[in-house]
Formats: structure tokens, sequence, C-alpha cells
């Protein structure tokens, strides 16, 4: 993070990606400053041996990830357009599986939406709402 006043680096951002010559980009992070978040997504490592899009929440001033959600039908290279919509919504165009064409991604979190406090989503995916 660079803090365009002073001409300095603030902080970074504990980002891993799966192919670091397009990901992230302008078209795969968003901002939200008044919730202090920073939103990232794309092809990230996923358990042992996979790869799967994954959206992560970056708290700004702690520089610490807050949480993620993992989309693992949706074909890798393909996500952007990131961005944030109402209290906790997120909405991204992708490709559909098993198919050529773009889809228009529509997401609600309240896990992801909150850095305050972490949640887990695969401990207690009652924390998302659909």
């Amino acid at each position: 993070m660079w803090n365009p006043l002073t001409l300095t680096q603030v902080g970074t951002l504990p980002v891993t990606t799966f192919n670091a010559t397009t990901y992230p980009n302008i078209w795969n992070i968003a901002i939200d400053t008044v919730k202090g978040n920073f939103y990232v997504i794309g092809g990230q490592d996923y358990g042992s041996d996979s790869v799967a899009n994954i959206l992560s929440t970056d708290n700004l001033s702690t520089f610490t990830l807050a949480n993620s959600l993992v989309f693992t039908q949706i074909p890798l290279a393909s996500i952007s357009n990131l961005v944030t919509w109402g209290t906790d919504g997120f909405a991204f165009i992708g490709g559909q599986p098993n198919a050529l064409n773009q889809a228009l991604y529509l997401v609600s979190s309240s896990a992801l939406a909150k850095t305050s406090k972490f949640f887990s989503t695969t401990s207690s995916p009652s924390a998302l709402k659909r």
C-alpha cells in the first residue's frame, strides 16, 4: 500500500497469486475506505494441490487477511471487474462452468464485508448470506 501524500509505502497485503503476471490488477481489486477493506479476487492456491478463484478481504488498518470465499467452479483466469455494492454485496464477471460464455456473478456475504472480527467460512457457513 502506498500513501500518495507522503510518497511512502505504508504496508503490504499478503496476496498469494497463481499467475503473478496477470493478477492482481485493477480489474481484480476493490477498496472500501469507509469499512477499511481491500478486496481482491483471482486464482490462488487452494488446498495442497489445487487452484481456485478466491475473493479475499484484507483490513486496511492492520494489512491482514480478514476472510476469504472460494469459487471452485468458475474457470481460472476468467474473473474481472470486481465491484462492491450495498452493505455486503460483490459483483464480478467470470466464465461459466463448462461454457465459453461470460456470466455476471452477484454475491452477498456479511463475512467478507466485515473486518473487525475474523469469520471462518469453512467452520461456520451460516455466517454467509445467500
